[in-house]
């Protein structure tokens, strides 16, 4: 067998339970999930503030649902450990003349940048969909500079009883099949010394606990 197949079987191999569901869903992902995360993408964006040339990176682009709504003057890295995503997004860049736009495969609990790299570092709707988010979390904060901000859209395990109710029952189910966990605790975020708190919203009105956008400063 040639080494580069067998380079290939172990990647394979060593795939996160979350990356082979992405992996799985990324030819109808933006049918699935895209009209759902379009409002939190929009609110997000626009709470970054990118008034300016701003060097951004967002962990977990996925198949680059986000793209279209940044402004022509942002430079933007995204990264995602599915490949197969990666593609769609790829071809999103392509087929909309994007010049300000490149994506990479790469883990967000391992991100290959420097410290104080970045001046927005945004992460839609991954938080929940890590193996270990507190990590994804310090990383995102290392590599964002000093000033500047890391926005937050996902999912938090609720506080009130009817909350935290329906996260544990829909926990085990979401993880195996959507990819996704109902019970990442909120103080991964909100007790974090190394930032500050200084936008946090509902993304829906309705269900105010499905989707939370948290934007923070570094220190």
């Amino acid at each position: 067998m040639p080494q580069n197949q067998n380079i290939d079987m172990s990647m394979a191999e060593n795939k996160s339970g979350y990356q082979k569901i992405y992996d799985r869903l990324a030819d109808r992902y933006d049918l699935v999930y895209g009209r759902i995360l379009s409002r939190g993408h929009k609110l997000a964006i626009k709470a970054m503030a990118l008034n300016g040339p701003h060097k951004i990176l967002e962990v977990g682009i996925g198949t680059g649902l986000t793209l279209s709504h940044y402004p022509k003057h942002a430079d933007i890295t995204g990264i995602d450990i599915s490949d197969a995503m990666l593609e769609i997004a790829r071809e999103k860049i392509k087929d909309l003349k994007l010049t300000n736009a490149k994506v990479k495969t790469m883990s967000a609990e391992k991100l290959e940048y420097d410290d104080n790299s970045f001046d927005r570092v945004f992460a839609p709707s991954v938080i929940s969909a890590v193996a270990q988010p507190g990590k994804v979390i310090e990383e995102m904060i290392r590599v964002c500079k000093h000033g500047g901000h890391i926005c937050i859209v996902s999912h938090f395990a609720g506080k009130k009883v009817h909350d935290k109710l329906v996260d544990l029952l829909s926990d085990s189910l979401t993880q195996k099949f959507l990819g996704f966990r109902m019970t990442t605790p909120l103080e991964l975020v909100e007790k974090n010394t190394r930032v500050e708190v200084v936008m946090k919203d509902s993304i829906f009105p309705v269900w105010k606990n499905f989707s939370r956008l948290y934007i923070l400063k570094k220190f």
